[in-house]
């Protein structure tokens, strides 16, 4: 594909306007996409920052819970629910 096409002929009027017609589109819409890509990059790495740090968090969190030492512990009933229940059952 060429990068530059040439004009054999001149352009007459009709011709002229529509060329510039159609650079000043071209250059609307990239301006448009540059807007949309300038806006998109930085809430995109921000949301990826985000949910690593979440995937983070809750993978260090969830290895601290779950360590075998604290299971007892962790499964143990509260007191004052054991006292409930046994005053129910009275």
């Amino acid at each position: 594909m060429p990068s530059c096409i040439k004009i054999t002929h001149k352009a007459s009027k009709r011709e002229t306007i529509e060329i510039e017609m159609i650079k000043k589109l071209i250059q609307s819409y990239f301006n448009v996409v540059k807007k949309n890509v300038n806006d998109s990059v930085p809430k995109t790495i921000v949301t990826l920052l985000v949910n690593q740090s979440k995937n983070i968090s809750e993978r260090d969190l969830i290895s601290s819970l779950y360590k075998k030492e604290q299971f007892d512990q962790l499964l143990m009933e509260d007191s004052y629910l054991v006292k409930m229940r046994e005053d129910t059952k009275k």
